[in-house]
């Protein structure tokens, strides 16, 4: 008998089109994943469009102020006061970041604009990063970032040529530096922020408050600490301790052993109290 014929496969079916739920979720998914590709482009494309309207509409796209800090730059470049310009009142330092502005005119002062967005993007990374720091996974921080990344405000103010994205990542560095105990950093970076902005400056109380003794006064500090603890250990103890343990106590203290244990309890504290920390809480 011949063999058998193989049976032919089984037809595949079509897979069902996706629900829009799971297409939402696939699509943020991606975006998620190429937030910080997605956020360069757009900054790009704005970066182009608004040369085209600086050139053709009346009502220009980039910021008055980039044209103060151009202006301040150029006078710099000339060995001048860049407060020469009349209404520069910002940081000399925003002067002397932006001139590369005036050595290479024909980029229509893009350097600044690029430096402004680079800060506008360092913002959206601090941010995942101190997120992740405080526990949240990668995901869910980058979700959180693309509120910033992808907000007009932030987009606007950076390809329209302000600096105050310099400020907010100088602002965030601070605290993630802090986070770190790297309060040396920490400490310059906030320096730097209000140098080139003064409103940061309402932010001390709170990093203060969020300094504890090791970041303020380092392994001295939580030595110091530990000091206090072993100090209220010690007048708990002595309660917990038997007349021979306080006898034997007072007798290397070179003090008077006789008396109830109240008295020796008493004596032994009032030793304490009066002592720069020398033998105390001996025969514990």
């Amino acid at each position: 008998n011949p063999p058998p014929r193989p049976l032919p496969p089984p037809l595949a079916l079509p897979s069902p089109p996706p629900t829009m739920p799971s297409l939402l979720s696939t699509t943020l998914r991606h975006i998620t994943t190429h937030s910080f590709a997605i956020a360069v482009a757009v900054r790009l494309v704005l970066m182009f469009y608004g040369v085209y309207q600086d050139a053709h509409f009346q009502v220009k796209y980039t910021d008055v102020d980039y044209k103060v800090y151009t202006d301040a730059a150029e006078r710099v470049y000339n060995l001048e006061s860049p407060f020469k310009r009349a209404t520069y009142r910002y940081t000399p330092l925003l002067a002397y970041l932006l001139l590369p502005n005036v050595w290479y005119e024909n980029m229509f002062g893009w350097f600044g604009k690029i430096l402004f967005v680079g800060a506008d993007l360092v913002v959206g990374h601090l941010i995942v990063r101190i997120l992740m720091f405080r526990g949240l996974g990668k995901t869910r921080a980058t979700m959180w970032s693309m509120l910033w990344l992808f907000h007009p405000f932030s987009i606007q103010i950076s390809t329209r040529g302000n600096a105050d994205g310099i400020v907010c990542a100088l602002v965030l560095l601070t605290l993630y530096y802090a986070m770190n105990k790297n309060i040396v950093v920490s400490g310059l970076c906030w320096g730097m922020a209000v140098h080139f902005k003064a409103y940061p400056i309402i932010y001390l109380p709170a990093l203060l408050m969020f300094l504890d003794a090791t970041h303020l006064y380092g392994r001295r500090g939580v030595e110091n600490e530990k000091e206090k603890e072993q100090e209220q250990e010690a007048f708990m103890d002595y309660n917990q301790q038997t007349c021979v343990q306080l006898r034997a106590d007072l007798q290397d203290r070179g003090l008077d052993t006789k008396g109830r244990k109240a008295v020796l309890v008493a004596r032994l504290e009032e030793d304490d109290g009066g002592s720069s920390g020398g033998g105390r809480g001996g025969g514990r």
